[in-house]
C-alpha cells in the first residue's frame, strides 16, 4: 500500500498539527482514491482505507456550504484554497462510482429499508431517499404573462432523492426485468418483443465503472413503466397501504420542483436566481452523456430532492393532449425540467417537453415516485391503459 495514503486521508495536517483546510481534504481525498485503486487496497489498512475515502467524498457531495463557497468563487470572489467546482466533483464522482456510492438503494434489501422508513417531515434535511410532499392544493401551470395556473388536489406522496442511476436499472435487468411479462403493459410487453429489446440504447456505453451513479438513460417509457412495477413487486412487503411505485404525473412533479417550505411557488427549485453550473447540470454537451446523480447541491428542491431541472429530461405519467390531438395513434407523454443539451434559460421548474412511449433517447431518464394506486391525476397504470394497444416507432 502507498504510504501515502494514511496522510492523504488524515483530516489533520501532520506537518503544521493543524485541521486541513476541507477543500483540501477533499482533494487528498481524490489522489488517494486513485492511489488506491492502482494498488488494488492492498495491505491490511487497504479496504478502512477505501471506507474513509468513501465516507469523505460522500460527505463532498452533500456539502451544501461547500458548494456555496464553490459558487461564490465561480462569481469572481478570492477564496483560498479554491473549493471543488462541479468539474472536480465529477470526477469525485466517478472515484465514488467504482468504490460504491451509498448515497441511493441498489439491493433489494437497501431498497427495502429506505422504504420502511418513509418520514412525513418536508424539508432538506437529511439523506433519506425518499422525499416527503403533503397532501394539499397545489397550483401549477400557467407561468407565463396572461396564463392561468390550474388549481390541483394532491394527495401524500414521496419522490426519490435522485434520478434512478445506472446501478440501480442494472439490478432490473439481472433480475430478469426484460423477461417478466408481469412488469409490462401489454403495449410495451408487444412493442418489447417485436423489436426484441433486452437492453437501453447505449446501454453500453453505461456500463464502465464510473458511470454506474450516472442517471441511466436510453429508456423508453415503457422500459421505465415496467421497472417500477417490478420494483413495487419488491417492495410491496414495505410499502405503505395503497401506495405504489410509479412514475409521477406532471403535477406531482411540478409541485415536488417547485414548492419550498414557505409554500410559494417557485420558477426554479432553488428560487428566482438565475441558474448556474452549481444549481444544475446544462450546457454540457461536449460530454455526450448525463453528470452524475446529484451533483448541483445548491439546486435542491425545497423537499429536497436534487436535480429536478437539468442532467436528464424526467419521464412523467400525464399524456401530453397536443401530441393525442396531433396523432391519436401515438400516444404522447410529458417529460419534464431539461436536459444537460439545454442552456440555463430551460432550468425551469415550467420546461416541458413530449416523448411516445417508444421512443429512447440520451437525453431522458426517471426517478420514482411512492404515490396512492388512483389517486392522484395522470397515475401511470391508467395512463397506460389510455395508450391502448397500439405502439409506433
Amino acid at each position: 500500500m502507498d504510504d501515502r495514503l494514511p496522510g492523504l486521508i488524515d483530516q489533520h495536517d501532520s506537518m503544521h498539527k493543524r485541521p486541513k483546510p476541507l477543500s483540501t481534504w477533499y482533494r487528498d481525498l481524490m489522489l488517494a482514491a486513485q492511489l488506491g485503486a492502482e494498488e488494488h487496497w492492498a495491505g491490511p489498512d487497504g479496504q478502512s482505507i477505501k471506507q474513509t475515502i468513501v465516507q469523505g467524498i460522500a460527505q463532498l457531495l452533500d456539502d451544501r456550504d461547500h458548494a456555496q463557497t464553490a459558487l461564490a468563487y465561480r462569481q469572481g470572489h478570492t477564496i483560498e484554497p479554491t473549493p471543488l467546482l462541479v468539474e472536480q466533483r465529477q470526477t469525485a464522482t466517478e472515484l465514488l462510482a467504482a468504490l460504491g456510492d451509498a448515497r441511493y438503494p441498489v439491493s433489494i434489501e437497501q431498497w427495502q429499508q429506505a422504504t420502511s422508513d418513509l418520514t412525513k417531515q418536508f424539508g432538506r434535511e437529511g439523506g433519506h431517499y425518499w422525499r416527503y410532499v403533503p397532501a394539499a392544493r397545489y397550483q401549477v401551470g400557467g407561468w407565463e404573462v396572461g396564463q392561468t395556473p390550474t388549481s390541483v388536489e394532491l394527495q401524500p406522496y414521496w419522490v426519490g432523492r435522485l434520478m434512478i442511476t445506472v446501478e440501480q436499472y442494472r439490478r432490473f435487468m439481472q433480475a430478469g426485468g426484460y423477461a417478466k411479462a408481469e412488469c409490462w403493459s401489454s403495449a410495451g410487453w408487444a412493442w418489447k418483443e417485436t423489436y426484441q429489446r433486452a437492453e437501453p440504447e447505449w446501454w453500453e456505453s453505461q456500463t464502465h465503472p464510473e458511470a454506474a451513479n450516472q442517471p441511466v438513460y436510453g429508456v423508453s417509457w415503457y422500459e421505465v413503466l415496467a421497472y417500477c412495477n417490478w420494483l413495487t413487486q419488491q417492495l410491496a412487503p414495505v410499502l405503505p397501504q395503497g401506495y405504489e411505485v410509479c412514475l409521477a404525473s406532471e403535477a406531482e412533479w411540478e409541485v415536488a420542483a417547485a414548492y419550498p417550505a414557505q409554500g410559494q411557488r417557485q420558477r426554479s427549485p432553488w428560487g428566482d436566481q438565475p441558474a448556474t453550473p452549481e444549481h444544475a447540470v446544462y450546457a454540457w454537451s461536449e460530454a455526450q452523456r448525463p453528470l452524475a446523480v446529484g451533483l448541483g447541491l445548491l439546486g435542491q428542491a425545497g423537499c429536497g430532492a436534487l436535480d429536478y431541472v437539468g442532467n436528464l429530461w424526467e419521464y412523467t405519467s400525464t399524456i401530453y393532449q397536443a401530441a393525442i390531438e396531433h396523432d391519436q395513434s401515438a400516444p404522447g407523454f410529458v417529460v419534464c425540467g431539461g436536459s444537460y443539451y439545454g442552456t440555463s434559460a430551460d432550468m425551469l421548474c415550467a420546461a416541458r417537453y413530449w416523448t411516445t412511449p417508444v421512443v429512447s433517447s440520451d437525453s431522458r431518464g426517471f426517478r420514482c415516485t411512492l404515490a396512492r394506486r388512483g389517486s392522484n391525476e395522470g397515475h401511470s397504470r391508467r395512463n397506460d391503459k389510455r395508450a391502448g394497444n397500439e405502439f409506433q416507432n
